[in-house]
């Protein structure tokens, strides 16, 4: 057996079979109806609207995150009852198959996210992945250019950032 040890990212590079079979006495019927779901930075524009978790069926769904987007994350989590885990890109995959051994559908989710974007917030932010400036946003939604701004310095403050761009420049890739 191999000394390597593999971080939840490493199923994206890898692939789940390759990620796992390093793993001693892991089945990979674990992964049956499953999906993991690379919740990362470079992948933010799948996810400023619901489109990508309705997308997936009835598949449950595993997210492996950036840390700076665990607010979004912990958001679709308490939304959508088919997320079942979140981990972080750089938990051991070993959680993650101690986690599907011992996974039925009366288990708790496995949650990183201790603070979430709310509704009124990630409705902000898929304005911001989109370009859209506060006024136009404002009046689209039929709400104050300050109420706008106070969401988007919450959503700062809740991804850890100074600033929004970072985010802005990840849609634009």
């Amino acid at each position: 057996m191999k000394i390597n040890t593999l971080y939840a990212s490493d199923l994206f590079s890898l692939g789940c079979q390759d990620a796992f079979q390093d793993v001693e006495n892991t089945p990979l019927t674990l992964c049956n109806n499953i999906v993991f779901v690379d919740f990362s930075v470079v992948n933010v524009n799948v996810f400023s609207n619901y489109d990508w978790v309705v997308s997936l069926g009835d598949s449950l769904v595993i997210l492996i995150c950036d840390l700076q987007l665990l607010p979004i994350a912990g958001f679709f989590q308490k939304k959508f009852e088919k997320i079942i885990a979140i981990f972080t890109s750089q938990e051991p995959i070993n959680s993650i198959i101690s986690f599907l051994e011992n996974y039925d559908s009366q288990s708790e989710r496995k949650t990183v996210a201790t603070i979430c974007l709310s509704e009124s917030e990630f409705l902000c932010l898929s304005g911001i992945l989109k370009g859209t400036n506060a006024s136009i946003e404002a009046k689209t939604k039929k709400l104050s250019v300050k109420t706008i701004y106070t969401h988007r310095k919450n959503i700062v403050n809740k991804l850890g950032s100074r600033k929004i761009t970072f985010l802005q420049n990840s849609f634009q890739r």
